[in-house]
């Protein structure tokens, strides 16, 4: 987990493009059958993503201890958007199909996240953030073709 520490704003503002670009690009997203993740401490969020190619991708105990918890999700939520090809999503045991441009909502307290590709030559992308979360709510998919039609 790369971590990015927080720089007072007067500091930012001495920074030049590249400087900037030091303290706050995130370059490397999307790395086949891997996850990736960057740590900010400004507002404790979490952001990276997920491309299961030929493998399915968990994500689980292993980070939660990096965070000082049993599980990844034992205090915080988690936001997921699917940019690539049609994948899956398995939440406890709950499988949700999450196709291009769809997103998925997991609350506090999920303890296996799995994430996998339905085709190996599109592979799924999946953008996530998480935050910390103070209260639990159920897990939710959002279809895309819901919101056009509610354009």
């Amino acid at each position: 987990m790369d971590v990015r520490q927080s720089i007072h704003s007067a500091h930012a503002k001495t920074l030049d493009t590249q400087g900037l670009r030091n303290e706050f690009l995130v370059e490397k997203v999307f790395v086949a059958d891997e996850y990736t993740m960057v740590y900010s401490h400004i507002d404790r969020i979490i952001v990276g993503g997920i491309m299961p190619v030929t493998k399915t991708v968990s994500v689980g105990g292993e980070v939660g201890k990096q965070l000082g918890v049993s599980y990844f999700l034992e205090r915080r939520e988690l936001g997921v958007i699917n940019i690539g090809g049609a994948g899956t999503i398995t939440v406890d045991g709950q499988c949700y199909e999450i196709g291009h441009r769809e997103a998925l909502y997991v609350g506090k307290g999920a303890k296996e996240v799995v994430f996998a590709s339905i085709d190996t030559v599109t592979p799924a992308k999946f953008y996530y953030n998480c935050a910390p979360a103070h209260t639990t709510y159920p897990t939710k998919k959002s279809h895309r073709t819901k919101y056009l039609q509610s354009r």
